[in-house]
């Protein structure tokens, strides 16, 4: 059995996913066995080239620039995405990229995003987790807390 491997770079001011020599070597020696990155408290508003890690499961991307998931690659396996203090914008295309490239998502968190009315009003976050359990029916957690 081959041993699964994590990939952490956080707090490196990193502007782009090629800033990054962590994941540089890891995809170039073992981009298949990667199962977790790390990338959190970077600089990043382009994650695209996480393509190359077939078969991640954990992604947390929390505290970083991201403002759309346009960029975000499918990654089937994922099972657990973190999006937590970014600039996330546009619920409805968010929604989209995240049903059809995660389809396997089971925990997601997108605290502290323009998108994410949690803080608003009690009504408007019961809304959201609705239309967001809608679009994503594998979701077990969001925000941390489980549906229920």
């Amino acid at each position: 059995m081959h041993s699964t491997i994590k990939v952490v770079d956080r707090k490196n001011d990193l502007r782009s996913l090629g800033d990054s020599m962590e994941l540089k070597n890891a995809a170039e020696n073992k981009a298949s066995n990667i199962v977790e990155v790390d990338l959190s408290f970077n600089q990043l508003d382009n994650i695209e080239a996480l393509d190359v890690f077939p078969n991640l499961k954990i992604l947390l991307l929390d505290h970083n620039n991201l403002t759309s998931l346009q960029s975000i690659p499918h990654l089937p396996k994922l099972e657990t995405l973190s999006l937590s203090y970014n600039g996330l914008r546009g619920m409805d295309q968010a929604l989209v990229n995240l049903s059809t490239k995660f389809p396997s998502l089971k925990n997601l968190n997108l605290m502290k995003n323009p998108l994410n009315p949690m803080f608003e009003s009690e009504e408007k976050y019961a809304d959201f987790r609705a239309t967001v359990k809608i679009w994503i029916p594998t979701l077990v957690t969001l925000d941390g807390t489980d549906f229920s």
